[in-house]
């Protein structure tokens, strides 16, 4: 039998969106409920700001 290989996870649409401080919007949005479901502590408000690059 052949090794299984687990399906690559699917890739999120802001995949390639640069994001840097004072950015807006739902990729920023998108990143914020990411670092918080790793444990971070910020509001996700759709604003790149300082506690978003240091959460």
């Amino acid at each position: 039998m052949a090794p299984s290989v687990a399906p690559a996870a699917p890739q999120s649409k802001f995949a390639g969106v640069k994001l840097r401080l004072g950015a807006r919007g739902d990729a920023v949005k998108h990143l914020q409920r990411e670092l918080t479901a790793d444990g971070a502590s910020l509001k996700v408000d759709g604003v790149f700001g300082s506690k978003t690059c240091r959460p």
